[in-house]
């Protein structure tokens, strides 16, 4: 399902227990994260609820569920949760940031939320994104590439809190 930059940690999905693993290729152990969430009194549904590998930290996960965007720091056994919303959209981190999008029904756009994994603090950009976001990635040099459903490849800059579009019928990209 994914792994760290490191190269010691790996999420992996167990289809016929239908459990989600940590496993750390150093010592060739695995977590059960189905009984970690059970001691944190994490409600769980591997049907809605998704996992994501933080790549550049090997003790924390996300956990996207239908209610909670949840940061679980897998060695202290603790919780953060970094946003509340019916309706999340794609989830990308680095290693300064996690940024994701929240859905509006009622106007149809989403909004694209940043978090600052050292000062702890989040800040929504106020873009209006219309459609659905299918991917975010968080680039080194603090910009966000943001593709949406429609095909637009956008490229956000927080720190001039600028969108440009990149291109109008896009897929797929890499960086």
């Amino acid at each position: 399902v994914g792994w760290t930059n490191d190269g010691k940690r790996l999420l992996s999905y167990d289809q016929k227990s239908r459990g989600y693993f940590w496993n750390n290729l150093e010592d060739y152990t695995a977590v059960d994260l189905k009984s970690t969430l059970k001691k944190l009194k994490i409600p769980f549904d591997p049907k809605i609820d998704a996992f994501i590998v933080d790549a550049e930290d090997s003790q924390k996960l996300l956990l996207k569920s239908a209610g909670k965007l949840r940061l679980l720091d897998l060695l202290k056994l603790r919780e953060s949760v970094l946003d509340t919303s019916k309706s999340f959209g794609a989830v990308g981190v680095s290693r300064f940031w996690i940024g994701w999008t929240v859905k509006d029904s009622g106007t149809g756009t989403s909004e694209l939320v940043l978090y600052d994994k050292f000062l702890r603090t989040k800040k929504a950009a106020g873009l209006g994104l219309r459609g659905k976001t299918e991917e975010i990635r968080l680039m080194k040099d603090g910009n966000v590439l943001v593709l949406q459903d429609s095909g637009d490849l956008l490229i956000y800059d927080p720190a001039k809190e600028r969108l440009n579009p990149i291109a109008s019928d896009a897929r797929l990209f890499a960086i």
